[in-house]
């Protein structure tokens, strides 16, 4: 088994920045934790966005470890999604790029109590499914 996370990437970020942002955000959020993380960038046309699948088994010294079920967690998901806007958000400031003149519109609406649906989606995948 293995879990995939979908980002949508900031269309305002060129290429090279999407990548950057997207490095960070998987080595911070996941390969940090022991998770084996590989990354695909779709580049289409006004809907950039990356598919990470993970190891649902921590990496260690001799290959992979047991099972991680804390990583099943619903609050470390939603965790996930705002270290996702917090990366994205500081960049956007470290670039001066804005979004219809906001941060990040996650953390904006966020900081107004505002709930919103999932953007990032996380489901785990059998990894015989996988072409």
């Amino acid at each position: 088994m293995a879990r995939e996370i979908e980002v949508a990437l900031p269309v305002e970020f060129d290429p090279a920045t999407q990548e950057r942002v997207l490095r960070e955000y998987v080595t911070e959020n996941f390969v940090r934790l022991g998770m084996a993380a590989d990354v695909c960038i779709h580049t289409k046309p006004g809907n950039p966005h990356a598919h990470i699948l993970l190891s649902l088994r921590s990496i260690e010294a001799h290959g992979f470890g047991a099972k991680r079920r804390e990583w099943n967690d619903a609050k470390l998901i939603v965790s996930w999604r705002e270290s996702w806007a917090a990366v994205t958000d500081r960049r956007n400031r470290a670039t001066d790029v804005r979004r219809n003149g906001a941060r990040n519109r996650w953390v904006e609406r966020a900081s107004r109590g505002v709930t919103l649906g999932w953007i990032l989606k996380a489901f785990a995948v059998p990894v015989s499914l996988l072409p």
